[in-house]
């Protein structure tokens, strides 16, 4: 990079911007850690009774609508059509839930010495997995 002038022309505030950005995905953790603590204890109670796919898109579904309004409200800022986004941001967690549920039923199955809470572990796995992949999802396709 060559800069002219000390770089006086440039708009960039390394520090400003970067708090900026970072601070988007510190609360965009936050969020997702807290959806998550939620659906982890659906899943819990909702595990035994239930099954395993079951209990993943039951705890899912719910911590859906409490992630869904403190993105599109706190994170996001989002002005687009609430219908439009709630439908896509629903798709994205019904293929979230339904691969989610199968990789953990794969991974218990082939695991099968597996706990409860070996369980409970595998699917914090692949969630996180999935929270990573879904910012970028949800900041250009869903609330944009």
């Amino acid at each position: 990079t060559i800069y002219y002038d000390n770089n006086a022309s440039s708009n960039f505030k390394p520090i400003k911007d970067s708090l900026r950005i970072y601070s988007k995905l510190l609360k965009y953790g936050i969020v997702g850690v807290m959806s998550f603590v939620l659906e982890i204890i659906l899943f819990i109670f909702i595990f035994g009774p239930l099954g395993i796919i079951t209990a993943n898109i039951l705890s899912r579904v719910s911590s859906m609508a409490f992630n869904y309004i403190l993105l599109r409200t706190f994170i996001f800022n989002s002005g687009t059509n609430s219908n439009w986004s709630v439908f896509k941001y629903v798709i994205i967690g019904i293929i979230n839930a339904l691969v989610g549920g199968l990789i953990i039923n794969f991974i218990s199955e082939f695991l099968s010495y597996l706990s409860f809470l070996n369980l409970a572990l595998t699917k914090a796995m692949v969630d996180i997995m999935f929270m990573i992949i879904n910012f970028y999802i949800l900041r250009h396709i869903v609330f944009r």
